[in-house]
């Protein structure tokens, strides 16, 4: 059982939907920026198996660490972030604003 103390299991995240379309975003900003994992996670200060990790939607990201990534990757933190804001609110229309009751 995992300890709450444990460092490790304190920045793993759920492998939910939502951890994995982020996971295959950075992936793929990855890729166009030429870069292979080791190169983006040493530059992070990590291992290769956190950029791996990240991109499967196991890891979470803090917020500096992911300014950090936008940075290594070469893009532009407020562009970016908009973009994404863009896609969150696209994806809010499509989902269900209230919460259905139990029969």
């Amino acid at each position: 059982m995992p300890h709450a103390n444990n460092p490790r299991t304190e920045t793993l995240a759920p492998r939910s939907a939502e951890y994995q379309d982020i996971g295959q975003w950075i992936r793929q900003q990855r890729e166009k920026a030429g870069l292979g994992q080791r190169e983006v996670s040493r530059a992070l200060g990590k291992n290769q198996s956190f950029m791996y990790r990240v991109e499967r939607g196991e890891q979470r990201l803090d917020l500096v660490q992911f300014f950090d990534l936008l940075q290594i990757l070469g893009l532009d933190k407020a562009l970016t972030i908009e973009q994404l804001l863009t896609a969150i609110r696209r994806d809010a229309k499509d989902k269900p604003t209230t919460i259905p009751e139990k029969p």
